[in-house]
């Protein structure tokens, strides 16, 4: 898979937290990145979505050249031909649902629902939407992914890790065995699911046998977030414990490198050919992390602004699309050491 298709689903989420709007404008930007090492040339493209204080969160996703995203506080999916500069709003049907993920997979925008309790689905050529209720109460869904006609998310509130067939409208959850997981993201990778537990842990689900595994992540308070698995390795970003973390799912070790930047809140994160990328949300910059398994790894960042918060950033094409106001590009570089721990496996 090509750079520019592996950089695609970089996304960085943010907390759930509370948006303070006033004299703030809310944008949909473009930065021209073609490599963390070019950011010194790097210029600013930004687009001001029509509907005032809308709250683009956590979704965004590039798709044929077209930005979809979500409008959390708007409670509307949106879309950007950036070449035109023309928006596109749809309402999500049920009131004050609160969208949050955004995946399109052949032409069709899925999100979740996080007070709605209900996965989502639009039809931008038709307008259509369809929503399906998650069948546990008050599950408040986050991250999702799309396999088919399976779509896949994880319940923060419900404790579940949750599968929507959407041929069949069947809904099938999972329970995992740490009570409270509050699970936050999700992939699927050779037919194993994923996920992330704030409390602490990295979780494996076999959607075939029902088995779980579970790893610690040996940094306390590390709320590991969002996650992606290359050739069987699980890298994931470390909310609280401030780290990049790899864990080998084979022997349960972990590989943790710090971010230089303190209390960078790294949230979203991809894996491109031995290079990690990844959004702080509270440091406020694009990171990359390389030289992975030398012993010295070298971080470089591009400060997005001084005093604004990044929702979230995809790439793609060699271009970076992030949400919120943004004024500034500065770059740097720092190396690194990394740490080494095992960890015990529960089934």
């Amino acid at each position: 898979m090509s750079k520019e298709l592996l950089l695609l689903r970089l996304a960085l989420f943010s907390l759930k937290r509370s948006y303070t709007f006033s004299g703030l404008l809310v944008v949909v930007g473009l930065l021209c990145l073609l490599s963390l090492s070019q950011v010194e040339g790097a210029t600013f493209t930004e687009w001001t979505i029509p509907t005032a204080n809308s709250g683009p969160e956590r979704g965004i996703f590039v798709s044929g050249g077209l930005v979809y995203f979500d409008e959390n506080v708007g409670n509307k999916i949106g879309r950007l031909d950036p070449a035109s500069g023309l928006f596109t709003e749809w309402h999500v049907p049920t009131g004050s649902s609160q969208p949050i993920g955004v995946v399109v997979d052949s032409g069709l925008v899925y999100f979740t629902e996080a007070t709605g309790n209900k996965i989502g689905r639009l039809d931008p050529g038709t307008g259509v939407f369809t929503e399906w209720t998650i069948p546990t109460a008050g599950s408040d869904p986050q991250d999702v992914f799309v396999s088919g006609v399976l779509v896949y998310f994880v319940e923060a509130s419900g404790n579940h890790i949750g599968r929507l067939d959407t041929t069949s409208d069947v809904f099938t959850e999972w329970t995992p065995p740490t009570a409270t997981s509050a699970p936050v993201g999700v992939v699927v990778d050779s037919g194993l699911i994923y996920f992330t537990e704030n409390g602490g842990k990295i979780g494996r689900l076999d959607p075939g046998t029902g088995d779980f595994t579970e790893w610690t992540v040996p940094t306390a308070g590390s709320n590991p977030y969002r996650l992606v698995v290359v050739s069987g390795l699980v890298y994931f970003t470390e909310l609280g414990g401030n780290k990049i973390g790899r864990l080998d799912p084979a022997s349960g070790v972990f590989i943790e490198w710090t971010v230089p930047t303190a209390n960078s809140q790294p949230l979203g994160i991809f894996v491109d050919s031995g290079v990690v990328y990844f959004t702080e949300q509270h440091g406020n910059k694009i990171g990359s992390l390389g030289a992975i398994g030398t012993g010295t790894t070298v971080f470089q960042s591009l400060v997005i602004s001084s005093g604004s918060t990044v929702s979230q950033v995809s790439t793609a094409s060699g271009t970076a699309l992030f949400s919120e106001t943004t004024t500034s590009v500065t770059a740097s570089t720092t190396s690194s050491t990394q740490s080494t721990a095992s960890s015990t496996t529960s089934v």
